[in-house]
């Protein structure tokens, strides 16, 4: 994978670690990517087309789960549930890469 680990990172929270690493985050980790890459570290798991975490992960505070309504192909409201990252979810997310060494490219050794 080749993908920026900074990716995982939400807009909405860039700020905040752009502060404290002193640096720019741009762009954005493609969804499948993503996924595979939490699925490959033990991290999540699919279940129904809902992904969750693993038991381990489960009562950390990484994650909630809330509903969101779709209309299904016949125009009938359904209700699902998705799996929302929060904030100290979002630390451990990096954290983690880090330690697995998918590392940001602003910490990556510059090789020339």
């Amino acid at each position: 994978m080749h993908e920026e680990p900074l990716h995982l990172i939400p807009k909405h929270l860039r700020s905040k670690f752009e502060d404290m690493l002193s640096i720019k985050i741009e762009g954005d980790l493609c969804p499948v990517c993503k996924y595979k890459l939490l699925h490959e570290l033990g991290i999540q798991f699919n279940q129904s087309g809902t992904w969750l975490l693993y038991s381990k992960f489960q009562d950390k505070g990484y994650t909630h789960i809330e509903p969101f309504d779709y209309e299904d192909k016949n125009g009938n409201r359904q209700v699902k549930t998705r799996m929302k990252w929060t904030q100290k979810g979002h630390i451990f997310l990096y954290e983690t890469l880090k330690k697995n060494n998918y590392l940001p490219m602003i910490e990556r050794e510059q090789t020339a």
